[in-house]
């Protein structure tokens, strides 16, 4: 298997990230918005459930 270098971007509405291979192109990629972990988006649980959930 090829390695993969995974990014990870939080902004207010919520957390993507890309998964792209050593060419370049992309392997997967997800999104999930900030609400569907809480209220306060400024709490940075919610961001690591967020974050968490885009990597699974």
């Amino acid at each position: 298997m090829a390695p993969l270098a995974i990014g990870i971007d939080i902004g207010t509405s919520g957390a993507r990230a890309v998964a792209m291979r050593p060419d370049f192109s992309i392997a997967a990629r997800a999104a999930v918005p900030l609400d569907r972990f809480g209220a306060n988006s400024r709490d940075p649980v919610v961001w690591w459930a967020a974050v968490e959930a885009t990597l699974k």
